[in-house]
Formats: structure tokens, sequence, C-alpha cells
């Protein structure tokens, strides 16, 4: 009887330690960042994301949540039944963006009237904007002042890492919403991202969330600038087009003395770094601020700007510019019409363009140069005949397109009817009318079935009209055929010339909040001081001889360079971990 009686206590011991453990588990799932994540995927592959918060135990809740119950009481793709979602005028949202130029800001209605995709965007949903439009020089002030008072607008098109030192932080901090709390409203969103270039995953900061309505791309684009020269001229100086260093500086010296009358003939960025600059990556360095002049090699991070090449670079450009191969005063060249009045006087040859100005762009557009006048794209030169550039005109690792786009602040009183309305501009028919606007105003199909824009959307500028009447550069789709759409082979040769794949690029990260303060007290003083170093050392300011060398990378080194790098090697390991590379 005893015996039994002890087996009976050993069962009841042991059915307690199981009620007690069963008990604990779920309250690891009671943190909103893991509990949503299922709700964004339908496939295996995407819940692997939560692994990111380096606790496994939380991983395993996030697989038992796949829908059935969200899915059933989601709204569906393309479905507009739950439209209107207000009266006409009893939700209004504050929308703050800044517009490519100063040109197209201006040309903007102080309502922003004119544009009928957002007109029909409001009419359908019962949503209406209140738009504050400006150019995209005065946007990052007046942000950063918005951001210091926090008198924030609904919402902003902007990166999530804008908002704070790190991407999570403006959600954690309570700034911004995520749309994990929101996913039954998403469903055109959630297709989309699916169907992007990055995919679901790629849009996805290292805490799992999703912060805002991305600009997505369908496919792949080339960069879509790069140097231009005139062919014309080449063939007049009996010059084939030039693949290395050494046929550069050949090409510059006959445009030189031939054709600009002792002018520079190159049109060199005011800053000397952009990320279009690929000049550069013939020394296999990267000059770009944006990612603090980073590489990875094999997974191991470098930072560019300590680099020999970088020294190499800086005295070729050098010797580029002692020898007027480089105009004189091009680092007080900022208007970005620059390029066009010094080719209208025949005082460059050379110069950085967008991909659809080939050919007799600027003798059709703007009237200059002569009847001959034909512009070519240049390879991106490498230092030796045959060589290969490692630096490349993209990542070969799958990236995002750096997570641009509309973010809703959390002070927001409206935030399902924001989130339900902009998801509408991802489903079939937003897209349609995002991209293209509207058969018989804005464009025609073919005999084929597919979408050509009217004549007069794209003269004289096809961005500037799809800023003004349909959605340029905000929260949609991308199709790329809309950018390419009516352009010849002298626009659509950047496919082959402007399209490599570069080994030791840096793919679009994210960062946590500890890794967000060491960028954020950091970065931006070591890029202003590399910046203006370079553009010193290229106009004879600054000596490149191993002392002032030496001395230019030990204050570097001094200004914590080693601990950013530290930041972004740790960040590139999540990622990487995240693609299982």
């Amino acid at each position: 009887m005893k015996k039994a009686l002890a087996l009976m206590l050993a069962l009841l011991m042991m059915l307690t330690v199981l009620a007690s453990c069963s008990k604990t588990e779920p309250t690891k799932t009671e943190e909103p960042a893991k509990t949503e994540e299922p709700a964004k995927t339908e496939t295996p592959a995407k819940t692997e994301e939560p692994a990111k918060t380096e606790e496994p135990a939380k991983t395993e809740p996030a697989k038992t949540e796949e829908p059935p119950a969200p899915t059933e009481t989601a709204h569906k793709p393309d479905d507009t039944s739950y439209f209107p979602l207000c009266e006409p005028g009893t939700v209004v949202l504050k929308y703050m963006a800044g517009d490519k130029t100063t040109q197209v800001a201006q040309m903007c209605e102080p309502d922003f009237s004119q544009n009928v995709f957002w007109k029909w965007l409001s009419d359908l949903s019962g949503v209406q904007f209140q738009w504050e439009i400006m150019d995209s020089t005065s946007f990052p002030e007046k942000f950063n002042l918005m951001m210091v008072s926090e008198d924030y607008p609904d919402l902003v098109n902007a990166a999530p890492s804008q908002v704070a030192r790190s991407a999570d932080l403006a959600y954690e901090e309570g700034t911004i919403i995520r749309l994990n709390d929101y996913m039954d409203l998403i469903p055109n969103y959630l297709v989309q991202l699916e169907a992007s270039t990055a995919g679901y995953g790629g849009m996805l900061t290292d805490g799992g969330n999703l912060l805002g309505f991305y600009q997505l791309r369908d496919r792949v684009q080339p960069t879509f600038m790069g140097f231009y020269t005139r062919r014309d001229w080449m063939e007049d100086l009996g010059l084939e087009l030039p693949t290395t260093i050494d046929g550069w500086t050949t090409m510059l010296e006959a445009i030189r003395d031939n054709k600009t009358n002792g002018a520079g003939p190159l049109l060199f960025p005011a800053n000397a770094q952009p990320m279009s600059n690929w000049i550069c990556r013939a020394w296999n360095i990267n000059t770009s601020t944006s990612n603090v002049f980073m590489i990875q090699k094999n997974g191991k991070v470098e930072c560019s700007a300590l680099d020999d090449g970088f020294r190499g670079y800086l005295q070729q450009m050098r010797d580029w510019y002692a020898d007027k191969l480089i105009i004189q005063d091009f680092a007080g060249i900022t208007d970005r019409n620059a390029a066009t009045n010094l080719l209208a006087n025949n005082e460059i040859g050379v110069w950085l363009g967008m991909f659809r100005m080939g050919g007799t762009y600027y003798h059709d557009v703007f009237g200059i140069c002569e009847d001959t006048y034909y512009a070519e794209k240049l390879p991106h030169p490498t230092l030796e005949k045959g060589g290969t550039n490692m630096i490349g005109d993209r990542s070969k690792l799958p990236t995002a397109m750096g997570l641009m786009g509309a973010l809703i602040f959390a002070n927001c009183e409206h935030v399902e009817e924001a989130v339900q309305t902009l998801d509408y501009i991802y489903s079939t028919e937003g897209t349609l009318h995002a991209n293209w606007g509207w058969e018989g105003e804005h464009f025609e199909y073919d005999e084929n079935g597919k979408p050509h824009y009217m004549a007069w959307m794209s003269d004289p500028d096809r961005a500037t009209n799809k800023e003004l009447y349909l959605i340029h550069s905000r929260p949609k789709m991308d199709l790329l055929d809309t950018i390419e759409d009516g352009y010849g082979p002298d626009a659509l040769d950047y496919y082959d010339l402007w399209n490599e794949e570069g080994e030791w690029n840096m793919p679009a990260l994210t960062f946590t909040t500890e890794e967000g303060e060491v960028r954020s007290s950091l970065e931006s003083d070591i890029t202003t001081y590399v910046s203006e170093f370079m553009v010193k050392a290229i106009v004879g300011q600054e000596s490149l001889d191993d002392a002032n060398w030496d001395a230019y990378k030990n204050h570097l080194k001094a200004m914590k360079i080693d601990d950013v790098t530290a930041v972004w090697q740790t960040a590139l390991e999540r990622f990487m971990d995240r693609i299982g590379a």
C-alpha cells in the first residue's frame, strides 16, 4: 500500500512539473515582436527570422502561430469590400515627403491635388492626405528639426534608421509603429514583399520587425548612372573607348588638347565620392560615405579609407587634377544641371549621367551641341587590361533596396485606416495605377497587351511627371518596365555596361540599438574627415607622402574607425547567418 501511495505521489509530482513547464512556454510568445512573425509568412523559409533575437526558445512559438485564425479574418488581396473606411474628411493624415528636385517640389500644388493617383486612393478609402512636400535638399534639415521637436506628422517618407539610432530602436522607443501588429490588414503588401527582389526576409530588421511600406522592385535594375563621353569626338580623335585607367588618361589628354580648349574635360563629382563615381573601383575600393567606405572580402569587413588602394586612387586623381584633366572647380559644382551648361560650351567631354541620357539626348532635349553630338556610355575602367573589379554595380549577395518608404508614427490617431489605405497601393489595381496611371490618360496597351506611356508622360521628364501625377519615389511595387519604357539601345545598353555584380560589395544591413549608438556617435565625424581629406588631397592641399598618409590613418584610428568596422562586421555576420551563406 505504501509503495502504491509513493507511486501515486511520484506521478502527481511529475504531472505538476509537466504542467508548470507547459505554463512557462507561452510566456515567451507574449512579446509582440515574436507572436506576429508568422502572420507575415506562409512559407517555412521565412519563419527563421526570429532567430535574430538569439533566444532559440522563442523561435518555436513562431511556428505554432501559422494562420488559421489570422487568415480567416484578414482582408484578402485585391479586396475592396471594406472601403470606404470612413466618411470623407473625417480622417486626414499628415504626410511629410521630400522630392528629388526643387523644381518638382515647386510644381506640386500645396495640397498635391494635381496628383490623380493619391486623389483616386483617397476617393476609394475615404482617407485624405495633408501633404508637406519639400525638395530633397531641404528635407534632411526639416526632418531633423521635426525629430528634435517631436512634432511628428502621421506619415513620413524615410528609412527607419533615419528616425532613430537603429531601425529597431525607432519602434522600441515608441516613435513609429511596426506592421507586425497589423498583419491581417496588409494582404496586398505581403504578396508583393514575397515577389520583390529582396523577398520578405530581406525587408525585415534584425529584430524581425517590418517597419514600413517600402518602395519595392519587381526585378533587379543595373546602376542607373555612369560616365559618358562623346562618340563623335572619340571618332574624330581616332580613339577607342578606354577600358583601363591608362586608357582614360590618354582619352582625357586628347579631349583636353583638341576639344575643350585646355579645360579639364572630366566633370568630377563635387565631393569625389558618390556611389556613381565608379573610377575608384579600379583600385577595388569604396569611396561612398553611405556605408562609411566599407567593403567585405569573403565575409570580412574592411574600411577602404585605410587601404593602400585608397591612396593610389587619390594619387591618380591628384595627377589628373594637376594636369588639368579634371575640371578645376569641381568641388564647388553642386548644380544637377551643370553637365548641360558645360556640354553646351564644349567645356567637358566626360561626365556622369542617367542611363537614359545616351545617344542624342542632350541635343534633342536641350537643343545644345552640334548635330554630330552623340553620347556613349563608358565601361568601368580597371587598372590592368582584362582586369576584374571586385567592387561592382551591386552586391552579389541578396539585398534590400535600402528600406525607404512610408513610416507611420505611433502618435497617429488613425493607424488602422493608414495601414489599410497604404496596403491597397500594392494591390493589382493599385500597382497598375501607381506605375502606369490610367489607360487613355497616361498609357495605352499595345497589340500584345503591354502598357506603354503616352508621349506627354515622358516629355520632357518622365520622373517628374510620375512624381506629379502618379508615384515615383513613394511606397509601391516599382515596375522596372515603367523606367525603361520607350527607350532604345542607346539607353538600355546599361544592362551590358553597368550591371556588374561585386564580390566585395557590402549588402544592405540592419543594426541593433547598441550598434546604432556606436554608429551615430562616430560615423558622421569619420565620413566628414575622410571626405574633406579626399578633396584636399586631389587639389594638392594635403600631401600623400608616407608621413602624411600615416598621420591620416592614425587620425582615423583615433576616431575609432576600428570600432565602427567591428559594428559592421557583426551586422554582416548576422546577415550571412540569415541568408545561410
